[in-house]
Parts: C-alpha cells; structure tokens; sequence
C-alpha cells in the first residue's frame, strides 16, 4: 500500500464556464507525490456552490496528511479500512446538515463521481531517482 507524502496545491484557478450566465467554474490543481514514486497532476473541478476553494484545499490536504501518517504508523491498515473512515466522516458531516437526507445523498455522489473523474483523468508521471 502506497501513503501520500506530498500533497500540495499547485494552483486555484477560476474559469469563467459560463459567460452568459456570468458563473465561475472553481478549481482547485494539487499535485501528489505517493510513498510509490507516483506523481499526480489532479485538477478538481470544484461544485459551484463552493464558498472558500482555501479551506477546501486546506482540509483535503490535512485530511490526507492524516492518513498517511497513520497508513505509515501501521501495517495492518488497508486501502478498504481508509475508504471506509473517509465514507464515515462523510456520512457523519452529510447528516449534520439540517436538509433532507436524499439531497444530501445526491450531493454526495455527485461529489464523489466528479472528484474520481478528476483523478483518472489526471496526469500521472513516475518520480526519477
């Protein structure tokens, strides 16, 4: 199993999708680095509704600090007991918004196909040595 150990923001950008509509299309372009030698190039599109691009660049680069740091404490961790942990927390964050479950459960998946869409997407590159 590979940890990130570099995971930093290489730029925000803001794209202006939607120039009759005058509506901003957010991303946010890290860059990682894996334990394995891989580099990714990722650029998230971000939803449009999304208030501050730094916070969420800030949590999603703590969040995976987080878990490479207990993936390199311990052996016994897999790459299916870190998904599971991220599908709590999200579950957990979702159901403290006072909105209907199904919006929440539709917001989710939209998050989530879109994000994974950016990541396959993404550049990948080997480190050299």
């Amino acid at each position: 199993m590979y940890s990130i150990v570099s995971c930093r923001i290489l730029h925000i950008s803001y794209d202006n999708v939607f120039e009759q509509q005058e509506t901003a299309m957010q991303n946010i372009c890290l860059i990682t680095t894996s334990s394995g030698g891989s580099i990714n190039k990722i650029n998230f599109p971000l939803h449009q509704e999304t208030r501050s691009v730094e916070a969420i660049s800030k949590m999603a680069t703590s969040m995976l600090d987080c878990i490479s740091e207990i993936v390199d404490e311990r052996i016994d961790v897999s790459d299916g007991d870190i998904l599971q942990a991220i599908s709590i927390v999200s579950a957990i964050r979702g159901n403290m918004i006072n909105i209907d479950s199904k919006v929440i459960k539709d917001l989710l998946a939209e998050l989530i196909e879109n994000n994974y869409s950016a990541v396959t997407e993404a550049q990948n590159t080997r480190a050299s040595d």
